[in-house]
């Protein structure tokens, strides 16, 4: 089938996150599907294991509504009068 393994998805997770000098080294490309067979977590456990080395490594980017809430607030101090 289509879907790898627990062992063969963590193959794949790795060359993603070492995909053209890490560019997707925040787990890019990882997602979960076909909850119904994974019996034991035989998928899910070493998947897992492997996202959780990496695990928030981009927790300080910005939203695009914060950066929005940013943009507003700096546009309205330019209209207040000195």
């Amino acid at each position: 089938g289509a879907t790898p393994d627990g062992a063969g998805a963590v193959t794949v997770l790795k060359e993603i996150k070492a995909y053209n000098d890490g560019e997707f080294n925040c787990n890019g490309g990882a997602f979960f599907w076909l909850a119904s067979t994974d019996i034991g977590g035989r998928w899910s456990d070493p998947v897992w294991e492997e996202i959780k080395t990496t695990s928030g490594c981009s927790s300080s980017a910005t939203s695009v509504d914060e950066e929005e809430d940013a943009a507003d607030s700096s546009d309205s101090s330019l209209l207040e009068d000195d």
